[in-house]
């Protein structure tokens, strides 16, 4: 098991990352975190519930939208705890994945082998392809939620520090 990563997570909180330049530097350094890729996730899927049979204006939006984060990004994971490690990896938007929902896909049959394996887990919508990404993205920032919660308890009191985290090679 990877304890540098879990230990990471444990420096990834805003009263830490804003007192502590070191840290922040440490982090900035740092591959990505499971909590940046669930962001990038939530800001795919935000793009898309808005441009669902425009993938280029999709695109551009969770560009935007990672560029300047929306209120709850901000909320639940803070720009100032993953935006340098982003631009530092020169994460771009188009490295996402964005559909043409305009364009049929062909999949496996419904009741084949794979069918059921694959299909989401957002409830299913008469909505349109908007409404479905909607439904993902509030799933993506609702996991990220959780997550936080999570680690502040795991962390809470803990004495978790630099010192404790060995920093990985560039």
């Amino acid at each position: 098991m990877d304890t540098e990563a879990w230990n990471d997570l444990g420096l990834l909180r805003k009263s830490i990352v804003e007192k502590d330049e070191e840290i922040a530097a440490a982090l900035a350094r740092k591959q990505y975190q499971l909590t940046d890729l669930m962001l990038m996730n939530y800001a795919r899927c935000k793009a898309l519930s808005e441009n669902p049979s425009n993938p280029k204006a999709a695109e551009r939006k969770a560009g935007n939208l990672m560029d300047s984060p929306d209120p709850e990004m901000e909320r639940v994971y803070p720009r100032v705890l993953w935006g340098s490690r982003l631009s530092r990896r020169n994460f771009q938007a188009s490295e996402l994945y964005y559909p043409d929902e305009t364009v049929k896909s062909v999949g496996p049959k419904p009741g084949s082998k794979l069918g059921g394996l694959l299909k989401s887990k957002a409830p299913a919508s008469d909505d349109g392809p908007g409404a479905k990404y909607e439904s993902e993205a509030n799933a993506w920032i609702g996991a990220l939620d959780n997550w936080k919660i999570f680690i502040e308890k795991k962390y809470r009191g803990s004495s978790v520090s630099l010192d404790s985290v060995s920093e990985s090679e560039e």
